[in-house]
């Protein structure tokens, strides 16, 4: 099989946070990576097996941070509805 793009995303983000990939970017502001520059990354590429175990866990790991942010914004919404209640005296706790 070709590469397994979930595992490239992380890898490539995980070398950006941790300033590997800094002398490659371009721009003071918003950062860029020039193609040309892309090919220049080294990605060290799994066994199938490790791929495979990668991905596994990084589904159910995405899932969870799907429901989390979800509940998140419901609560700020919720927050945002009552705070000015419960501040105004309309709602007592």
């Amino acid at each position: 099989g070709g590469m397994n793009y979930a595992y490239l995303y992380h890898n490539l983000r995980h070398q950006a946070q941790t300033g590997e990939l800094g002398g490659l970017f371009t721009g003071a502001t918003i950062k860029h990576l020039p193609r040309e520059k892309l090919a220049k990354v080294h990605v060290i590429v799994p066994t199938p097996r490790i791929l495979e175990m990668f991905s596994e866990q990084i589904v159910a790991i995405e899932r969870q941070r799907a429901h989390l942010d979800a509940a998140s914004q419901w609560a700020a919404k919720a927050r945002d509805l009552l705070l000015p209640r419960l501040m105004s005296g309309e709602i007592e706790v």
